[in-house]
């Protein structure tokens, strides 16, 4: 006989710390040592029969989620709607809007930070939030979830501003993955390649558990408070998560919340100059030696002038835009260009040939030039005056995230995006 779910553990073994407090409509999940109102993220279940004997609130599955949310200092509210099947979703909004209200009212609840995280078909009643949401809502969890379940359900991309993490189950009903994935490039996502639905309670391996923590990591830093990192920072880290594979972008970003939050934000500028020396520097081989030396020099407290600086970005950043430049791509454009003009005035075959090669390269070449110094043109004068008076705003100005990306492409290197990560992350 198969188990029903309040039968099946969770796959995380958690400590019973703080309290639960029963109110109506919803269990309350309060951390130890809580001073005053805190943040809170609200668990949103999927549809269950109504003759099942256990409602969710009382499943191992939210009781564990609700204790290590509540084990990172967050309130965690795990709902209990009327809610008995998927077609009941019209009838059950009210009664979750206001249950939603209720939670956020209470006095131990900062009402400004509010993350929903709904399980399985919790999600229809919250879909609507990914095209426009309230101010309040933080962050919008997704497990498993039902976005849709007839072939005219539309899901929306989710707007701007609006954090989503999205646990995706390798191994859900295609009838359902097939909404799933149409945000799935969109959001913060946490893979689970060989879990089921349900796999926080049917799946006891450390890919789900691994997955249940990363997913309560990046939901909850959503809603603690806000620390201001350096604009310079936060556009470097938002270009190396897009490099990076989404499991692997996930576990650094949860890995740079936790080292910032443990700083308030604080990022020195010092951490541009070691980052370079130490990562981006031996990435690019001889066009970063020049340059690697500087950084190693400003590190160290030494006052470089800008035209010092000047002198060594300029042909430095020549050969990495050189380098980065795509091409392949460029010469098959080309070529496909001086094949069209060498049809359209009956060129033979063996002039069609040479045509196609001396302009393809040609036109590439120059291309790739032209590239390449205006790229360092525009960015070296920029970079030195930055370097030169330590100046964050400046550096910001001058699109650190993009060179950050033309570096990885230069490199060569496959693991190029997992070294600058790691180089940047291990200098905070």
């Amino acid at each position: 006989m198969t188990p029903l779910p309040h039968e099946l553990p969770f796959v995380v073994d958690v400590p019973e710390t703080g309290s639960v407090h029963r109110h109506g409509g919803f269990d309350l999940y309060r951390p130890d040592g809580l001073d005053g109102p805190a943040p809170v993220v609200v668990f949103v279940p999927g549809p269950v029969p109504a003759e099942l004997p256990v409602p969710p609130r009382e499943w191992p599955l939210f009781q564990g989620y609700g204790r290590v949310v509540a084990g990172r200092g967050v309130l965690a509210a795990v709902l209990d709607l009327p809610y008995h099947s998927l077609p009941d979703v019209p009838a059950v909004r009210g009664e979750f809007a206001a249950r939603v209200e209720s939670v956020r009212t209470l006095p131990e609840v900062d009402s400004a930070r509010v993350a929903v995280w709904a399980f399985s078909g919790g999600g229809l009643l919250v879909k609507h939030w990914l095209a426009e949401s309230p101010e309040w809502l933080r962050c919008l969890g997704l497990t498993y979830p039902v976005l849709g379940t007839d072939e005219d359900d539309h899901v929306s991309q989710p707007h701007d501003g609006l954090p989503v993490v999205l646990t995706r189950a390798g191994l859900e009903d295609p009838r359902y993955q097939s909404f799933v994935d149409e945000i799935a490039d969109a959001v913060r996502r946490v893979d689970v390649p060989d879990g089921r639905h349900g796999f926080d309670i049917a799946d006891h391996t450390d890919q789900s558990r691994r997955a249940v923590l990363d997913a309560v990591e990046l939901v909850v830093g959503s809603v603690r408070e806000q620390f201001a990192a350096p604009s310079w920072f936060t556009g470097i880290a938002a270009a190396l998560i897009d490099g990076l594979p989404p499991a692997e972008a996930t576990r650094w970003a949860r890995r740079v919340h936790s080292v910032l939050a443990d700083s308030g934000g604080t990022v020195p500028f010092s951490v541009v100059h070691a980052w370079h020396r130490d990562t981006v520097a031996p990435l690019l081989g001889e066009p970063g030696v020049a340059l690697g030396a500087l950084h190693a020099r400003a590190f160290a407290g030494e006052t470089i002038g800008e035209a010092e600086w000047h002198e060594a970005l300029r042909p430095a950043l020549a050969a990495v835009y050189r380098r980065a430049y795509d091409y392949e791509k460029a010469h098959a454009t080309a070529s496909a260009t001086a094949t069209a003009y060498a049809a359209a005035n009956d060129f033979g075959p063996d002039e069609t040939t040479q045509f196609v090669e001396h302009y393809a390269t040609l036109n590439t070449d120059a291309n790739v030039e032209a590239f390449a110094e205006a790229n360092a043109i525009a960015n070296a004068r920029a970079l030195a005056a930055a370097y030169a008076t330590a100046d964050a705003d400046a550096y910001a100005a001058a699109f650190p995230a993009a060179y950050a990306r033309a570096c990885a492409i230069a490199s060569g290197a496959e693991d190029a995006y997992r070294s600058l990560a790691d180089g940047l992350v291990s200098r905070l």
